[in-house]
């Protein structure tokens, strides 16, 4: 009796536990493979509306630089106002940081990185 109370313990907290990690768990939205090197960087276009006071996303791009042998780990915020990026920010966790530039395209966001 006591082993199969012990057992079902186990399980149910496993369950959980999985519950709780799968929570965490973002799909791959954007995979991006070049044979070759960019020669002006790389453009991001997205469907995030250009649209003042709507929202503020924190955007993580992740991956890595074969010229500078480093990982890039980068997190983007930006808030638009007054038709404006304002207090755009970007933090890096990575060995090298390229330069983003934000630009509005056709009403979407798009940003470029230049690596």
């Amino acid at each position: 009796m006591k082993r199969t109370i012990f057992t079902i313990v186990v399980l149910l907290n496993v369950c959980i536990v999985t519950s709780f990690l799968s929570a965490q768990n973002y799909p791959n939205i954007v995979n991006y493979y070049i044979n070759g090197n960019p020669t002006y960087g790389v453009k991001i276009k997205t469907n995030l509306p250009f649209a003042n006071g709507t929202h503020m996303p924190t955007i993580t791009i992740t991956g890595y630089s074969y010229g500078y042998t480093s990982p890039i780990s980068l997190t983007l915020i930006y808030y638009i106002w007054s038709d404006a990026f304002y207090q755009s920010k970007i933090s890096s966790s990575g060995n090298y940081t390229p330069r983003i530039l934000l630009s509005n395209e056709n009403g979407k966001l798009s940003f470029l990185l230049m690596i």
